[in-house]
């Protein structure tokens, strides 16, 4: 214990009567075919309650007494584009999730909205069709190099992979194909009724027209042939994008937010005015969306909003003439320095005093992980979360207000961290 504090920053002992939540189990004991006959079917697992909110009420409520919103009754999570480096915004899912299901204070508390970009978007796509945060982390743990491949070019000797990625970046504007990918987050939803955004719609609120509030996920893209940021299913409609938010496949509006240039195709869609609009990453216009919920949703007394990032060194080494490492940095500067620069301006304070920022050292977003690194970066975002939660930064709403009243108090300074 002693050992433990030390590495941690000398934690100091928790107040009599607070629980406290075991070290994060191994993720290697978490997943696979035996670590699921373990948890058994729903009946045989422990006791937990749901974590979405049966329903909202689209008309925000009167104002709730001093003494009812010190505990936030309703959560609106926002997930950054962190790549590769998304299973640990898992892990800090998994933290959130003991804490709401454990923790007598918070047996009120509910997740109402979802947002994320890339990585962050699968990630509340999969937590609003209802998958629990080991099931997320089953799904995550699938090795990425499955998830994509070239072309027939690649089984060339020697030069196949580099000959089928400059063969798919000539016909489809993209290295790999991500027919696969997108296959496999279809079937996820589907297991689970959700298909479009229709299945998504926030119960309470089948009658409103206002989109921001209809559905309980919101994903952002990039639309490359207008130069705006999108939110969807928001602003698609059939004039423009040939769907309507409701029809609109959730599966392909994730796709579209992970869809990184070069690295993927972008997704083609033709609205009924005949213009072909290109699709890519949400990162490129929002990395971090933790805003849209400032306008998107009904905002009340006993809502907070709450943002998850992941943090590493942004350091890359550009080994001229690597045309890989050239690109992979300068992608990576454009979708990860924006929000970090921004840090110091006063629209920024409201940003970073509802984050929660798990740092994982000089991992890179884009790097395919050894089972080792992935339990690594969960355990780093478990822990980041628990630790957040155990100084109860569910219930510090004083000096979130007081940033958006631009105050410079010292929890409106940064975000939350390890």
């Amino acid at each position: 214990m002693e050992e433990r504090q030390r590495q941690h920053g000398g934690t100091a002992e928790p107040p009599a009567g607070q629980r406290v939540a075991p070290a994060p189990e191994p993720i290697s004991q978490r997943t696979g075919p035996e670590a699921r006959a373990r948890r058994g079917g729903p009946a045989e697992r422990r006791s937990e309650r749901a974590l979405l909110s049966p329903s909202e009420a689209c008309a925000p409520p009167p104002c709730p007494t001093p003494e009812e919103t010190r505990i936030p009754r309703r959560l609106n999570l926002v997930f950054e584009a962190a790549g590769a480096l998304g299973i640990a915004e898992v892990g800090a899912v998994a933290a959130l999730s003991e804490a709401l299901v454990n923790e007598e204070k918070y047996k009120d508390t509910y997740i109402s909205y979802l947002a994320g970009t890339s990585a962050g978007a699968i990630v509340a796509a999969l937590l609003g069709a209802g998958y629990t945060h080991t099931e997320i982390t089953d799904l995550f743990s699938i090795d990425t190099a499955k998830l994509t491949r070239t072309s027939g070019l690649a089984r060339l000797p020697i030069v196949g992979m580099y000959a089928g990625m400059a063969w798919g970046l000539l016909t489809r504007l993209g290295f790999f194909r991500s027919d696969i990918f997108l296959q496999l987050l279809r079937d996820a939803l589907r297991a689970r009724g959700v298909r479009t955004f229709g299945d998504l719609i926030m119960p309470g609120c089948e009658r409103e027209r206002d989109p921001a509030r209809r559905y309980r996920v919101h994903v952002v893209a990039s639309d490359i042939t207008r130069g705006r940021m999108l939110v969807l299913p928001d602003d698609v409609n059939a004039e423009l994008y040939g769907v309507e938010p409701d029809d609109m496949d959730v599966a392909q509006a994730v796709l579209m937010s992970s869809s990184m240039p070069l690295w993927s195709p972008p997704v083609r869609v033709t609205g009924a005015n005949g213009v072909e609009s290109y699709i890519v990453d949400g990162a490129l216009t929002s990395g971090f969306p933790i805003h849209l919920f400032d306008v998107v949703a009904p905002e009340t007394e006993d809502t907070l909003t709450l943002g998850v990032r992941v943090s590493s060194e942004r350091y890359h080494a550009v080994k001229f003439p690597s045309f890989y490492h050239l690109a992979r940095a300068a992608i990576s500067t454009a979708f990860m320095a924006r929000d970090v620069s921004e840090i110091a301006k006063r629209v920024d304070k409201l940003k970073w005093a509802r984050t929660i920022q798990i740092n994982t050292g000089t991992a890179a977003p884009f790097e395919n992980l050894s089972p080792l690194r992935r339990e690594s970066l969960y355990n780093a975002g478990y822990l980041t979360m628990k630790r957040a939660v155990d100084g109860n930064v569910l219930e510090r709403r004083v000096p979130v207000r007081a940033a958006a009243a631009g105050s410079t108090g010292q929890s409106a300074s940064g975000p939350t961290q390890t």
